[in-house]
């Protein structure tokens, strides 16, 4: 990436991050915050991290992700369906009432 520009440069660079303001499509491969800041600046989504990882490197990350999204949805599922996980500690405000029930 380059240094900041001066002037109209600047506001043009200010200008494009601001329109994608509330985007909801992240992507660590694809449209990452390197991709973001490069096409903000030069009007290309570039991730020279993402360029320099091997295909297998790749698969890796895509491995992890996938991995990391199904343990977060199963504990949504343990949260929604048993109100909790197992061994959570009680709120303060729980254990303060359980005496006047």
């Amino acid at each position: 990436m380059h240094a900041p520009k001066e002037g109209e440069a600047a506001a043009e660079i200010v200008r494009r991050a601001r329109s994608r303001l509330g985007e909801s499509g992240y992507d660590i491969l694809c449209n990452n915050c390197e991709h973001l800041c490069s096409w903000a600046e030069e009007g290309r989504a570039q991730s020279t991290q993402v360029d320099a990882l091997s295909p297998l490197g790749r698969l890796g990350v895509r491995l992890v992700e996938h991995a990391l999204a199904a343990i977060a949805a199963v504990g949504r599922l343990r949260r929604d369906r048993w109100g909790g996980y197992p061994g959570a500690a009680k709120r303060p405000s729980a254990l303060a009432m359980e005496g006047f029930q």
